[in-house]
């Protein structure tokens, strides 16, 4: 191999992996943008428990939102933090812990991205405080299907699933042949493009 063809190989690998850095910083500020701007700072939960308590607050109602918390983490799991959002929300949930099921799988998933927790502090909360996967159904809502019914998932299989769900939609998003314009005059973004978009690996 001559000089110049590694060297062109160097430049090519690290312009890639900067192209990639800058993906995903554009993606985490649009995030946060809209998180500011949308979310308050004492977090999503706060405005559930304005009204009602941690215990008495309607479960698919709390799953929706901590499905929506546990993707932004999943996303950048930083983000909460940097937004200074508590923990002490996401821990009333589990502790005492919340009559469903589900909520407590999911805040305690939630409380361990944002935390920091290792895997193995949260298998041991997990098992305190919901029991075995060999023992005990979890069972979570999962958003809609086209008929307009709730989506009913195992919680136990929830980081595979949306690992899957991830994957599929990047997919959708790749094979798409439609250009896409912000107006007329205006250069189309072609969907092809978005196969450059970095994986954002899964907690």
């Amino acid at each position: 191999m001559s000089l110049a063809t590694a060297t062109h190989g160097d430049f090519t690998v690290r312009f890639i992996h900067k192209t990639q850095l800058w993906y995903i910083d554009i993606t985490r500020r649009v995030l946060s943008t809209f998180l500011q701007k949308f979310v308050p700072n004492s977090g999503p939960l706060s405005t559930i428990f304005m009204s009602v308590s941690p215990e008495t607050a309607p479960p698919s109602r709390l799953h929706r939102v901590l499905l929506a918390y546990y993707r932004i983490l999943m996303a950048n799991p930083e983000l909460p933090n940097w937004l200074d959002w508590p923990l002490e929300p996401l821990s009333r949930l589990f502790w005492p812990p919340h009559p469903d099921i589900g909520v407590r799988y999911l805040a305690i998933r939630c409380y361990a991205m944002q935390s920091g927790m290792s895997e193995a502090e949260r298998e041991k909360l997990v098992n305190t405080l919901i029991g075995s996967m060999n023992h005990v159904e979890c069972p979570l809502e999962f958003g809609l299907d086209p008929h307009g019914r709730v989506n009913v998932i195992d919680g136990w299989l929830l980081p595979v699933i949306e690992t899957q769900r991830i994957h599929d939609s990047r997919n959708a998003i790749a094979t798409d042949t439609r250009d896409f314009s912000m107006g007329q005059g205006d250069v189309s973004i072609k969907p092809f493009n978005l196969r450059r978009v970095p994986f954002i690996s899964q907690y």
